[in-house]
């Protein structure tokens, strides 16, 4: 390969790597490509190449070539030289001067400073892009274990997938995500640390109280141990009613009021997805808890919903963080 074809050659990969920059697509790229390979010795930059022989070697068809010539030549990345008749050809004069008619690349040259530099940026560009990325898949990966809305990630992802984003459309998303992710990271971790928090404040005189004469021991086993058969229906009628007394905000969202555990049970579940509980976690907490378990959980916090900051964090502290084996839904319900 000879060294002016050399120099083309890297000239196309700058245009390539910064076509976008231009409003240039692979295909006239492509046809860019295809004319340099008929740069010979004599003819310096000048394609002689008939349409028809560009058209072969490129697998198109003639009038594309034509169109992505004329598209080139607007962009001032080709220059015409056209003889009387059409045709393309080089005449040559004893003296060593020649008169040549054809395709022009020399213009890429007198770019080539312009078309180095667009490429550094592009590929400066592009290297953040790859860290954004990857830090909004990380942070995507924290928010949904923080119970971030499904409606939110899938804006997010989509955000990711989109060829044309920019870096900085990138960052502004991230810094977002991180701001939600610290707030609920926060939230959890007081939820952690304090114990007796006020959303799920440990067992007081009160609270005892409740627990002692609003439901028994009896009962509350009946409650958390999904695996225990209901032998008594009329107990399992009047605990699901003490229930939905205990949580009378829940219960007046809940339409038509549940006469059956079952019935309760789904309806807690839509009310925690509208609570901003995403569907992984409540089957998350599921299969750690127990769907009753988990029911009464979601209850408990739609009755003390305006008192918890992050709902969501908060279930999933209780359900599947480390509080949640020492946790007692009944809690939610004692105040």
């Amino acid at each position: 390969m000879s060294a002016l074809k050399k120099e083309l050659y890297q000239l196309h990969n700058d245009l390539r790597a910064a076509h976008r920059s231009y409003g240039l697509n692979s295909s006239q790229l492509e046809t860019l490509r295809v004319l340099i390979t008929f740069v010979g010795n004599k003819g310096g930059c000048i394609v002689f190449a008939s349409n028809a022989a560009i058209t072969r070697r490129r697998h198109t068809s003639e009038r594309t070539v034509r169109r992505h010539v004329e598209e080139l030549v607007a962009q001032e990345f080709l220059q015409r030289r056209d003889s009387n008749n059409g045709r393309r050809f080089r005449v040559a004069d004893p003296d060593g001067s020649a008169i040549v008619y054809g395709l022009d690349l020399s213009p890429l040259f007198s770019r080539a400073a312009e078309l180095a530099e667009r490429a550094a940026a592009f590929a400066r560009e592009e290297e953040a892009r790859k860290f954004q990325k990857k830090r909004l898949l990380k942070l995507l990966y924290e928010a949904q274990s923080l119970g971030l809305p499904e409606g939110t990630m899938k804006e997010y992802c989509n955000m990711g997938r989109r060829v044309t984003v920019t870096a900085d459309e990138l960052s502004r998303a991230c810094d977002e995500i991180g701001r939600e992710v610290a707030t609920r990271k926060l939230s959890t971790d007081e939820l952690e640390h304090q114990g007796a928090s006020p959303e799920a404040a440990d067992l007081s005189a009160k609270a005892g109280q409740f627990v002692r004469h609003m439901i028994s021991s009896k009962e509350r086993v009946h409650i958390i141990d999904e695996q225990d058969p209901e032998r008594d229906a009329g107990d399992n009628v009047r605990l699901l009613g003490k229930i939905l007394t205990a949580a009378p905000k829940a219960a007046e969202m809940m339409v038509p009021r549940p006469q059956r555990w079952h019935e309760l049970e789904e309806q807690a579940l839509v009310l925690g997805g509208q609570c901003g509980m995403s569907r992984s976690l409540i089957s998350g907490a599921i299969a750690r808890c127990g769907k009753r378990h988990t029911a009464i959980t979601i209850l408990g916090i739609v009755q003390r919903f305006d008192e918890i900051r992050v709902p969501a964090a908060y279930f999933r502290a209780v359900t599947v963080g480390n509080r949640s084996e020492r946790f007692d839904p009944m809690r939610l319900l004692s105040k």
